[in-house]
């Protein structure tokens, strides 16, 4: 079962931060300007996001192949208001 976790930088007070509709998530990124976290799920081909203290207010973008040019997301970056996938 895939999850996304969170912890001090001790790796004390670790908890489950994102459980539901997992499949591979990868290539985590912070946006503390918008105080969100990002990831890319490489099974389901999306960009998806939650609010970064609460893990609330999921957004989803489902990335069609022609957009992504690539056959797997793998990366992700966040620069402004800029989101950059590879």
């Amino acid at each position: 079962m895939a999850k996304i976790e969170r912890s001090r930088l001790d790796g004390t007070e670790r908890r489950v931060f994102v459980t539901d509709d997992l499949d591979k998530p990868l290539g985590l990124s912070v946006d503390y300007a918008a105080n969100r976290l990002y990831w890319v799920d490489a099974f389901r081909a999306t960009i998806e996001s939650v609010e970064l203290v609460t893990a609330a207010h999921r957004r989803r973008l489902r990335v069609t192949w022609d957009m992504a040019r690539r056959p797997r997301l793998f990366a992700l970056s966040i620069f402004e208001v800029h989101i950059r996938h590879t």
